[in-house]
């Protein structure tokens, strides 16, 4: 997270080509040194080396934040269950002989991914479409109190 006083925005260092492309912006309340309190704003930032886009062609600039929200969210979900247990969860669910209790368990987990992707589009809609992009910002993590946590092993081993 980098910190600043004033509200962060796209920015080329003309020495190097690299563009600095801010996102995730929170505005928050730090303790300075003196004791007193102070709005800051905290950010993600990405680099980029591109020295010939236009700083105000925004739409170009999105799609850099746009590419981090979909690695933020996989790299949030195949941490959680990976694309070969995403794969078996759901051929398990098809099959005809799945004791309902597995199917109830999986459904629980379908409806978690749901909730996750649901707001995963809400937030690249907002990046994609929204006047304030570059303060859309996105936390997986508060999912993790809802994750039904389950495990291939407690579906199919030994009960």
């Amino acid at each position: 997270m980098v910190t600043s006083k004033n509200k962060p925005s796209i920015t080329r260092s003309k020495i190097e080509g690299i563009v600095r492309i801010p996102y995730n912006i929170n505005q928050v309340e730090k303790e300075n040194i003196e004791g007193s309190s102070e709005l800051v704003y905290e950010y993600n930032e990405l680099k980029v080396k591109d020295e010939k886009h236009d700083l105000s062609d925004v739409n170009y600039w999105k799609t850099y934040v746009l590419n981090a929200l979909n690695q933020d969210l996989q790299t949030y979900l195949y941490t959680k269950y990976d694309v070969g247990t995403q794969i078996s969860f759901q051929a398990i669910e098809t099959r005809a002989d799945t004791p309902q209790a597995v199917k109830d368990g999986l459904a629980a987990l379908f409806t978690w991914i749901s909730g996750v992707m649901e707001y995963y589009y809400t937030k690249k809609i907002n990046i994609r479409d929204g006047e304030d992009w570059e303060s859309v910002t996105w936390d997986f993590t508060t999912f993790n109190a809802t994750d039904p946590n389950i495990s291939l092993e407690a579906l199919m081993g030994p009960q």
